[in-house]
């Protein structure tokens, strides 16, 4: 017969926290992106109409948060600081959804579906390639397979928040 395994990258994997408590740490996350996907355009409003501190803050944020949770793995500090991190990387994709509004604005109206298309399919392109980068990365390390799922060591999750925080870097270096 066949077997099917399971990857995870899952926090409690990474984090001494338990599965409700890493459950909730991704809701507050979605909640928190959705609360500033909803407030982006009055807080753009707010500063001017200005997107480029919005866009510096966005990429900014997404550097400190996984800075925030880089150290979080390599000195196992509390929950509560990896969310915090979490919360970072949050606000950077809130942020970061007001982008659609300008790609509308700065197109003819005339090709203005296929420009924001573009813009979203860049986008899932670098989520997959990024997908993709990360579990060659943690596969480079020995996995405990379980019956449910393989589970990395503590050094693959370093290796990999340290490839993500040079990602972050180079980021917002060229932002």
């Amino acid at each position: 017969t066949a077997t099917t395994e399971i990857y995870t990258l899952s926090l409690h994997d990474a984090l001494p926290i338990c599965p409700s408590e890493a459950s909730t740490f991704t809701l507050i996350m979605v909640a928190t992106a959705a609360g500033v996907v909803f407030f982006s355009g009055v807080l753009s409003r707010w500063i001017g109409n200005r997107r480029k501190p919005l866009a510096v803050a966005a990429v900014a944020l997404t550097l400190a948060g996984t800075g925030v949770i880089l150290v979080c793995i390599e000195f196992s500090l509390p929950g509560w600081v990896f969310l915090c991190g979490y919360v970072m990387y949050a606000v950077s994709t809130g942020l970061a959804a007001m982008f659609v509004a300008a790609v509308r604005e700065v197109n003819h109206p005339s090709v203005t579906a296929v420009s924001v298309g573009y813009y979203n399919a860049g986008g899932y392109l670098i989520i997959a390639m990024a997908t993709q980068m990360s579990g060659w990365v943690l596969d480079r390390y020995p996995a405990t397979v379980t019956a449910t799922a393989r589970v990395y060591p503590h050094e693959a999750y370093r290796t990999l928040f340290l490839v993500l925080l040079g990602v972050a870097a180079v980021s917002m270096a060229f932002t």
